[in-house]
């Protein structure tokens, strides 16, 4: 893990820990960066955001030790990135420069861009809380014979969700266990998708689920064909204001 994302001895502490962001180790791609947070919101217990990473902040790592990840958050894309009306030299650290720096990431331009990672992770956050089986049991791996996805069932009685992420750049087709396969091609079960990073076509009945590359689904399995929770679908990059609105309306 040091070779791949802290290389340099300069992007290390104590000798065993990375000092860096997460949009700087994977190279500042929103897809990989979306895709992470996917994944870390689909592991069980309380997920952990650092402050920033919702936007693809990056770090200063001419900064001593763990202080290279504690700078100023980027609310805006002025030179003090809205942090403060203080003159920036009397900031207790300095505003990240370059190709992060608040010009290019910042709150308020993510909010009102359509797909900007903010969405994506405001939408994540929002359909784990929907997501009840995820706080109540520890999920089982599934093998979907593709190497690069990871799979996680989440099952209490007979409600059951399937989070599957796709590590690897390029579009694959997963396809559920044979026996859930035989479930759908009797018409006793259905996936329906809960969150996606993209628009899908529907699961095929003989179990096959395309997922693009660095993708994800969130998939609610419903049994004997019932009616899913929520039917509609609300894509990584979709309304914000619609997709609180349709929670506020389930609450």
């Amino acid at each position: 893990m040091l070779d791949t994302f802290a290389p340099e001895d300069s992007m290390r502490v104590y000798g065993r820990g990375i000092r860096r962001r997460l949009a700087p180790m994977l190279d500042g791609d929103p897809r990989r960066i979306a895709l992470a947070h996917a994944v870390t919101l689909s592991l069980p217990g309380p997920p952990v955001l650092r402050y920033g990473d919702e936007i693809g902040m990056g770090d200063d790592l001419d900064r001593p030790e763990r202080e290279a990840v504690r700078t100023p958050m980027q609310w805006s894309n002025t030179p003090t990135a809205g942090f403060s009306n203080a003159p920036s030299d009397q900031f207790q650290a300095p505003v990240v420069t370059g190709p992060y720096g608040p010009e290019h990431v910042s709150v308020d331009e993510q909010n009102v861009r359509d797909g900007s990672l903010l969405h994506r992770v405001g939408g994540l956050v929002r359909a784990r809380l929907g997501l009840s089986e995820l706080g109540r049991v520890r999920p089982e791996p599934w093998d979907l014979g593709v190497s690069s996805v990871l799979a996680l069932r989440y099952q209490v009685a007979e409600s059951s969700v399937l989070l599957i992420a796709n590590l690897a750049d390029e579009d694959v087709v997963a396809k559920l266990p044979a026996d859930e396969a035989s479930a759908l091609e009797a018409g006793l079960a259905r996936y329906a998708d809960v969150h996606v990073d993209q628009d899908y076509p529907p699961v095929e009945t003989d179990g096959r689920i395309p997922i693009a590359g660095y993708g994800y689904r969130w998939l609610r399995r419903t049994v004997d064909g019932g009616a899913v929770d929520d039917p509609a679908v609300e894509p990584a990059g979709g309304d914000p204001e619609r997709v609180a609105a349709k929670g506020e309306k389930k609450r």
